[in-house]
């Protein structure tokens, strides 16, 4: 089998083990309930929160670009903390680390492969809430208005960033001796309130403002909003053109893929070195 081929058959078994980790708890109807639910339920958490600030007014542009914001977010949560949480589920749970990280294979496309079932998972989430959004809280699609060409060049350089990034925190999780969440759940609650998700970057602080402006996931959800919506929320990218602000999203995704990597690769050999491989923390 040539290099490449071996890659991609690793990058496949990995996503079809990934699944089967995710859909094996239940029988296929119960999973589907769940898995169709679960993205409607954590939605509803926001929008009624919204409601009770605004006095549920909802067909409005802001909620708009809050709701799709925090629709595409969910990747961020699947596709980047999915990848990372691999080694924790692998290592702690199923502690089977040390057996697929010893065997004949390149562990970089196995991560991968499980990102891609991430993917997957985020991708039903995210429709699932577009269209419930859609249907029920009156979030409109223009057809004169979507660019579909557009949406789908924002969508694979953001979940190829998501990919990069969750190869970075997978290094540092095979590091490390004690329990994950707090790493995690941290960065999580950074990246949603710093990426322009919920909270335009105008109403920050001055230094957290300069720090959405800093991250790619900001330009990112902004371009999916252009995208869907016509228009986006960051006040300061008013005047950028939607080629601008796509170009400037592939530069911050080049930028972070070799050094992600890299450190990937750096960790995964300090923690073959040292050792922890199989270094369970009982988390």
């Amino acid at each position: 089998m040539n290099p490449l081929r071996a890659r991609l058959a690793t990058i496949a078994a990995a996503g079809k083990l990934g699944w089967a980790m995710e859909s094996n708890w239940a029988d296929p109807f119960l999973f589907a309930v769940y898995f169709l639910v679960r993205p409607i339920a954590t939605t509803l958490i926001l929008v009624v929160m919204y409601k009770v600030v605004t006095d549920g007014r909802t067909g409005t542009p802001f909620f708009a670009a809050l709701y799709i914001g925090n629709a595409f977010f969910q990747y961020v949560g699947q596709v980047l903390f999915g990848v990372s949480s691999a080694v924790q589920e692998d290592r702690e749970h199923y502690q089977m680390l040390k057996y697929i990280w010893s065997a004949p294979v390149s562990t970089l496309d196995y991560l991968i492969g499980r990102g891609l079932t991430k993917m997957a998972t985020g991708t039903v989430a995210v429709l699932v809430t577009l269209a419930f959004g859609w249907v029920f809280l009156g979030v409109s699609f223009d057809a004169g208005v979507v660019r579909p060409l557009l949406a789908l060049a924002a969508l694979a350089l953001g979940l190829a960033l998501l990919v990069f990034l969750g190869l970075a925190f997978a290094g540092i999780e095979l590091n490390r001796t004690h329990g994950q969440a707090p790493l995690q759940e941290g960065a999580a609650g950074v990246l949603y309130l710093c990426s322009g998700a919920i909270f335009p970057p105008e109403v920050m602080p001055g230094p957290l403002a300069a720090l959405c402006y800093a991250l790619p996931t900001t330009w990112w959800i902004e371009a999916l909003r252009r995208a869907l919506l016509g228009h986006g929320w960051c006040g300061a990218l008013s005047n950028w053109s939607d080629g601008a602000i796509l170009g400037v999203l592939a530069l911050q995704v080049t930028l972070f893929a070799a050094p992600c990597v890299w450190l990937y690769k750096v960790l995964d050999r300090r923690a073959r070195r040292k050792n922890l491989i199989d270094w369970t923390t009982g988390f």
